[in-house]
């Protein structure tokens, strides 16, 4: 298959910028929430270690189903 760079370009361009942004703005989020140690800020973070630990609790239970005919 033959794409052309320009187009990879864009494509690659195109595609990870979402996902750039979103670890940028959390970043910058996550710094402000530790330098200022507001009791909001800190629930949001535990908040947020839970729900992705349980994401990959959830993730593990659901690849080892057995799968459906």
């Amino acid at each position: 298959i033959q794409i052309r760079f320009r187009d990879f370009l864009l494509g690659t361009v195109i595609g990870m910028s979402p996902g750039i942004f979103t670890v940028v703005v959390l970043e910058a989020q996550l710094l402000h929430a530790l330098r200022d140690r507001a009791v909001g800020g800190i629930a949001l973070l535990l908040g947020l270690a839970v729900f992705f630990a349980l994401l990959g609790v959830f993730y593990r239970w659901y690849s080892r189903r057995p799968a459906r005919a």
